[in-house]
Parts: C-alpha cells; structure tokens; sequence
C-alpha cells in the first residue's frame, strides 16, 4: 500500500508556522521571574550587613594584651584593635573615594586615629602662635579628672609592656600635662558650659573668661582632647553638634589640634552623639579616638549598672587612659616633630 504524501506535507507546513510564532509566556512563569529576581535583589541588599558581621568575627579573634598596669591594681583587657578601617574585608560602598569609611559606620572606626594632613597644617598655625609643644589639654567631665583619667602617666604607678614601650616617649614629651588642673574638666561640664563663664574658675580665670579662654590663656596647648556628651540631655543631638562645632573651631583658630573623643554610653538612646562626633571629625578631616569601641567587650559596654548616673567602671577607665594615650602618641608622632 502507497502513504500518501499530501497529510505528511499538510504536517510540515503547520510546524513550520508554529516555529515561526515564539511561545506565550505563562502567568506563571512571569511570577516566578519575578520572585527570583526579587530574591536576587534581597541577597544583595543584605551582603553588607553579612561581611560587616564576618569583619567583627575576625576583630573578635584579635588578642588581648595585658599591656598596661593600672592605677586600680588589675590589669587593663586591651584589644590590639588598631586596624586602619578595617579595609580589607569591607565592601568599598562603606568607603568614601579616599578609602574612609563614612561616619554611619563610626561603630567600626579604628580606636586609635593618626595624624592627617589637616592636623599638621593645625599644628604649624600654632607653632606660629606659639603654642607650648610640650602641653596638651583636656575639655571633658568629672570623670576627665586626674584621679581616673590620665594622672597614673604622672606618677610610677604604670609599667608599659615591650609592645607599648614606644609610648613613653609620648609621656616624656607631655609630662607635665597628665596630672594638671584643667580649667575644662569639671563635674557636669558639657559642650555648652565650656563656653559658659559661670564654669570659669574665678581664681584662676579672668572677668568674663569662658573656661575654654581661660584654660587656653594660661596653658597654651598643641593638642586638646575633647571627651564630652554624657551630660548632655537637652534639646538631641543637634544643639549639641553646634556647640561641639564652636570648640573645634576655637581650637582651630588657636592653632590647637582637636582629638575627639566617642564616649561609651548611650544616655540619648541612639548612639545620634556619638554619630555627630565622628560627622565633625569626617568633615574636618580631624582624629577621632573612638573610646566607645574599646570598651564593647566589657561587660554592659564599661558603665557600671550599680549607679544611678552614667559612670564607668575602674577597667574601662584603665581602657581609657591607655587608649587616650596611644590616641595622643599617634597623633603626635605622626606629625614627625624631631625629638
């Protein structure tokens, strides 16, 4: 029996035309298109959160150093956390052209800054001025004091380990600054009242001399370390951005170099202070010693619970005087000033 040819030639034509119309995609399909590039996106926008939390891991392992002995009769847990940024695992969207890492991500700023550019052109203005090179200041509360913070540097009470023995040479240099009196240290003192002559020390200060004035006045410091926000209250972080921004510029203008100081708590709730500090040092290209995160492995961050006020406890307060002085020693030493 002969096939006919007529049906199989009908065949071929009707797949010829079907494969010349493309498919009709499903709803289906487009759903399902769409939650894999919804997924894709979500995986994306999440990466950050999980390379930060993989860098934390890594700064978690980092050794501790029993560097310094303290004036409480313990011994300081110190973090070798000195790393620049931390740039070598973090996405380059956290960093700025020049490789800094935004003041969003202060949390994760270097404890111990270094000297910049705009610290030396800083401390030339104030050599001109004649500025003391050998004297540093301290603008902060009662717990900037002598007694917790700074004075041990003036005494024999510390051993410095072999790894931090370069850090005598800063205590050499500023030797008689660690144990001063300073005109802006006082208990309650905030950004505002350094401009307050209320706060001034009538023996010491002249008729209408803010504290700032005054301790400029008989001190004449190189560098000023600025420790304040725990008694700040009024009116959020704004109010205090202004002020904090008048004593970086009286700085300034003195030809003085500011280090700014993070604190280790959180009395406004959001950290916004301790944000608006690392805004200002960003903006001015300023060193930010960031206390706050030396302090994040004690226990309750280094603020004693047992009190009704904001106070740390006698190891963060050894944390800080170590910290500070290294915070001090790099900035110093970074402006290679001969010896």
């Amino acid at each position: 029996m002969i096939k006919s040819h007529s049906s199989d030639n009908h065949q071929i034509k009707e797949d010829q035309r079907a494969s010349n119309h493309p498919r009709s995609i499903s709803w289906l399909e487009i759903l399902l298109f769409l939650a894999i590039v919804a997924l894709v996106l979500s995986l994306l926008y999440t990466y950050e959160q999980e390379v930060i939390h993989f860098v934390d891991l890594l700064i978690a392992q980092i050794p501790r150093h029993d560097s310094l002995k303290m004036i409480h009769g313990e011994k300081a847990d110190i973090r070798s956390d000195l790393i620049i940024a931390d740039i070598y695992s973090i996405p380059d969207e956290l960093l700025d052209e020049d490789d800094r890492l935004t003041p969003n991500y202060w949390k994760r700023w270097p404890i111990v800054p270094s000297a910049t550019y705009t610290v030396a052109k800083i401390y030339q203005r104030g050599q001109s001025l004649r500025n003391d090179p050998r004297a540093f200041s301290v603008i902060g509360d009662c717990q900037s004091e002598p007694a917790v913070f700074f004075g041990i540097f003036a005494t024999d009470r510390y051993s410095l380990s072999e790894d931090y023995a370069h850090l005598q040479t800063a205590i050499d240099n500023f030797a008689d600054s660690f144990s001063r009196d300073f005109v802006t240290v006082k208990n309650g003192l905030s950004v505002a009242s350094t401009f307050s002559p209320m706060w001034s020390d009538p023996e010491r200060c002249l008729s209408a001399e803010t504290p700032i004035e005054c301790e400029y006045r008989l001190h004449q410091p190189s560098f000023m370390i600025i420790s304040l926000g725990s008694n700040w209250t009024a009116n959020g972080s704004g109010t205090h951005t202004d002020y904090l921004l008048d004593i970086v510029e009286f700085a300034v203008e003195h030809g003085v170099v500011p280090i700014l100081a993070t604190k280790a708590d959180n009395v406004e709730g959001d950290h916004s202070i301790n944000r608006s500090i690392a805004q200002i040092a960003y903006d001015y290209d300023l060193p930010l010693w960031n206390f706050w995160r030396s302090v994040q492995h004690l226990p309750n961050g280094g603020i004693d619970d047992q009190r009704e006020i904001v106070y740390l406890t006698p190891i963060a307060w050894d944390i800080r005087s170590f910290t500070g002085l290294q915070a001090l020693y790099t900035v110093w030493s970074g402006l290679q000033i001969d010896q």
